[in-house]
C-alpha cells in the first residue's frame, strides 16, 4: 500500500472576527467574507488586518434591481455595530445562542410553530440555521408564546422576548434595505413574526394600536400597520422568487382572500353590515365631517369601508383560525396613505371606520397572539372619540363585549 502524504495547509491568521469566533473556516473576503453574507452579519477585521474603507466593493450577488453586490453590504458608510435597542443592559448579543435559547427554540418547533400554521414548522427554521436575525425572532416569539403560557412568568418571558427582537432589528433593517434574491424570503419571514409580536404583548393599548399622543415620542400610523403594510411590500418588491420559495403557501393564500373579497357583489343582511353601511349613509354626510375633509380623505374613508364591507362578507366567523387571521391581514395593507393619516390624527371618521375593523380581528380570538387584540384596538379608539360619536361604534361594542362575557 503507498504512503499517503498528507495534504498541506497554510493556516490563514487573517480570517474576520465572527468567523474567529464560530471557529470556521473564513475565505477572508473583503470587506464581506461568504460566511458573514450567508449570516446576514456584519464582518468585521481585526484594525492590524484590515480596515472596512480597504478593498473592492463585493460583487457576484443580484439584487433584485439588477444591481451587483452583497444581499446585506450597503455601499457607503459601512453600518456601526449591532446592538439592542433596548435601554436595560442585555446580556445577550447577536449570533450567541446559549442552552437557554435552544429550549425557546424546543418550544418554537414542538408548539408555537403548530399556532401560527403555514411553513413555520420546518422551513422557516432551516432558513434561520444560516441567518442570525431570523433566529432571533423565532426565539422572541416563542418567549411571547410562553409568556401567554405562563402568565405568572409573563414578565420575565417578554423581557426576553424583547431581547431576541433588539438584536435581530438592526440586520434586518440592513437587509430590509437592499432585498435580493438570496435574502428575500428572510426578510418576508422576518416581517411576518414582526406582526406577530405586535400583537402578542400585554401592552397597554395605545401601546399597541394607536400613535402616542405624545408627537416626540411617536410619529407616523400605529405600529401594527408598519408591520402589515412593511411585509406587504416586501412581498411585492421579491414575488416572483418568494412565489417560488418556502414562503409561497403565504403568498398563495393571502392572494386567494384577497381575490374572494374582490368578486364580492351581494352583502349579507346582518348587524355587521347595516352597521358599516351606515357610516356611508349617515356618518361622512354630517356638515361637520364633510366641511372638515377633503375630496381625497372623503375618498379613503369610501375605500376603507369598501374593502372591510367586502372582507366581512367573503369571512365567516365559523371559518378556521387561520383564514380568519388572512382575512384580517388584507384590510390593512388596502387602506390608503390617506386614511392612516386621518387615523393618526384621530380623525372620528377614521376611528369610527376602524372600530368596525375589530369585527374582524374579533373573528381571529381562538389564537393565541389575537385573543384579545381587538377589544385593545377598541379600547383605544373609545379613548380617542368624544361621546358624541358612540352610536356610530355601538355594532362593534356590542360583538366584542358579549365576546368578553362568553369567550368560547
Amino acid at each position: 500500500m503507498p504512503l499517503q502524504i498528507r495534504r498541506t495547509h497554510t493556516k490563514s491568521r487573517g480570517g474576520c472576527l465572527e468567523c474567529k469566533r464560530r471557529k470556521i473556516k473564513c475565505n477572508e473576503e473583503k470587506p464581506i467574507c461568504s460566511g458573514c453574507v450567508k449570516r446576514c452579519i456584519p464582518c468585521e477585521y481585526s484594525l492590524s488586518g484590515y480596515s472596512r474603507s480597504d478593498g473592492p466593493s463585493p460583487s457576484g450577488v443580484s439584487t433584485l434591481d439588477g444591481t451587483q453586490g452583497r444581499s446585506h453590504t450597503p455601499t457607503t458608510p459601512a453600518p456601526p455595530p449591532y446592538e439592542a435597542a433596548s435601554s436595560s443592559h442585555t446580556t445577550k448579543a447577536l449570533g450567541k445562542f446559549d442552552m437557554d435559547d435552544m429550549a425557546l427554540l424546543h418550544q418554537f418547533l414542538t408548539e408555537t410553530a403548530a399556532t401560527i400554521a403555514g411553513p413555520w414548522e420546518k422551513e422557516i427554521p432551516r432558513l434561520a440555521t444560516s441567518c442570525d436575525y431570523l433566529m432571533h425572532i423565532i426565539l422572541s416569539t416563542a418567549a411571547l408564546h410562553l409568556a401567554y403560557l405562563n402568565p405568572e412568568q409573563r414578565d420575565k418571558y417578554e423581557y426576553i422576548a424583547s431581547q431576541h427582537r433588539d438584536l435581530g432589528i438592526g440586520p434586518f433593517r440592513w437587509a430590509l434595505s437592499k432585498i435580493t434574491v438570496e435574502n428575500c424570503n428572510e426578510v418576508f419571514a422576518y416581517s411576518s413574526l414582526m406582526i406577530l409580536a405586535q400583537f402578542a404583548p400585554s401592552h397597554s393599548p395605545n401601546e399597541v394600536f394607536l400613535p402616542s399622543p405624545t408627537p416626540a415620542l411617536y410619529k407616523g400610523p400605529a405600529n401594527w400597520i408598519v408591520c402589515f403594510r412593511g411585509c406587504a411590500s416586501v412581498a411585492n418588491q421579491a414575488m416572483p422568487y418568494i412565489r417560488a420559495g418556502p414562503l409561497g403557501i403565504l403568498i398563495a393564500q393571502g392572494t386567494q382572500v384577497s381575490n374572494l373579497a374582490r368578486t364580492v357583489s351581494v352583502f349579507p343582511e346582518n348587524d355587521d353590515d347595516r352597521s358599516i353601511e351606515y357610516i356611508s349613509e349617515h356618518l361622512l354626510k354630517l356638515p361637520s365631517i364633510k366641511a372638515s375633509t377633503t375630496v381625497d380623505e372623503m375618498e379613503s374613508y369610501i375605500e376603507a369601508i369598501s374593502w372591510l364591507r367586502r372582507l366581512l362578507a367573503a369571512s365567516s366567523a365559523d371559518s378556521d383560525s387561520l383564514t380568519c387571521r388572512i382575512f384580517s391581514s388584507i384590510w390593512p395593507t388596502q387602506i390608503s396613505d390617506t386614511f392612516i393619516r386621518t387615523l393618526n390624527e384621530d380623525r372620528p371618521a377614521a376611528l369610527v371606520i376602524t372600530a368596525h375593523y375589530c369585527l374582524l380581528l374579533q373573528r381571529c380570538h381562538s389564537c393565541w397572539y389575537m385573543e384579545h387584540r381587538a377589544n385593545a384596538l377598541l379600547m383605544s379608539i373609545q379613548q380617542s372619540l368624544a361621546t358624541g360619536w358612540a352610536p356610530y361604534i355601538e355594532r362593534p361594542v356590542k360583538v366584542i363585549q358579549n365576546a368578553q362575557l362568553d369567550p368560547r
